[in-house]
């Protein structure tokens, strides 16, 4: 079962700030989709999906 973060959750896994995840949301079209939760519209995110696409793009960046 996939694991679901909050915006504040995943911007503290990733150690950037909101606007800045936010940021990467309009830059890079192959970022992960968030969830959106209907009838509130507050945004979810699978956990494995956002750390798979931050690995990703360290190692295309010559990052670890």
């Amino acid at each position: 079962m996939p694991t679901i973060i909050s915006n504040t959750e995943l911007s503290k896994r990733v150690s950037l700030s909101k606007p800045t995840i936010w940021r990467y949301r309009q830059r890079y079209a192959d970022f992960p989709k968030p969830i959106v939760i209907e009838g509130s519209g507050v945004l979810r995110w699978v956990a494995e999906e956002v750390d798979a696409w931050f690995l990703a793009h360290r190692q295309c960046e010559g990052g670890e």
